[in-house]
């Protein structure tokens, strides 16, 4: 936060705006989700403002409260925040994940980094999985990106190849202590097949 405070939408000695308020709870947000906090968002960023400071003056106190998660047993719990990497990556062809599908791992390679992409029921792929591989922006072991999830939208629309398009994360069972991990599952429906017809 020290490090980007000059994109502050708040300056010292500015008339007191409720615009410039959201737009800094957007843009920390925005900040934070980029550098691998997922669970967080803008209702975790908090302003404390008191007009008590001096005549004319107020100040403002910016607190980034600890997310809450919902517990298998349906409560909410407060978690440490913690910065997320991607583990592992699941494609949905049918847009349904089923337990006892058949997986094709598709190992792909990108700047020296080896990412194996999971597809189930890839006998549903209307898309070489080496096509789909390349459309992507998430990799095994990259920090977790919202502009890498929305490059990723963005890339996979851009083939026309599908109807629906959703990106899921769920935690991962290879997280510890240590090391937050999130699986990434992309569901997807083909869009309808084309046809061209001639007649002379």
């Amino acid at each position: 936060l020290q490090e980007k405070k000059e994109e502050s939408a708040l300056k010292v000695g500015d008339y007191y705006d409720q615009n410039n308020i959201a737009s800094e709870r957007e843009r920390i947000a925005k900040n934070l989700r980029n550098e691998g906090y997922y669970y967080l968002t803008k209702d975790n960023i908090i302003f404390l403002i008191d007009t008590t400071y001096k005549d004319g003056a107020l100040s403002i106190e910016i607190d980034v409260r600890n997310p809450k998660i919902r517990t298998e047993n349906n409560t909410l719990k407060d978690v440490p925040f913690q910065k997320y990497r991607i583990d592992r990556i699941y494609f949905y062809p049918n847009g349904n994940p089923s337990q006892d599908a058949d997986t094709l791992i598709y190992p792909y390679t990108l700047n020296n980094r080896t990412t194996n992409y999971f597809f189930l029921n890839p006998e549903e792929m209307t898309l070489n999985p080496r096509v789909v591989a390349r459309s992507m922006f998430l990799f095994h072991n990259l920090l977790y990106r919202d502009r890498n999830v929305e490059r990723t939208y963005n890339s996979l629309i851009n083939l026309r190849n599908f109807k629906y398009i959703d990106i899921e994360f769920t935690p991962s069972p290879n997280s510890t202590v240590d090391s937050a991990k999130l699986d990434a599952h992309v569901k997807f429906i083909p869009g309808n097949k084309q046809r061209i017809s001639l007649s002379m």
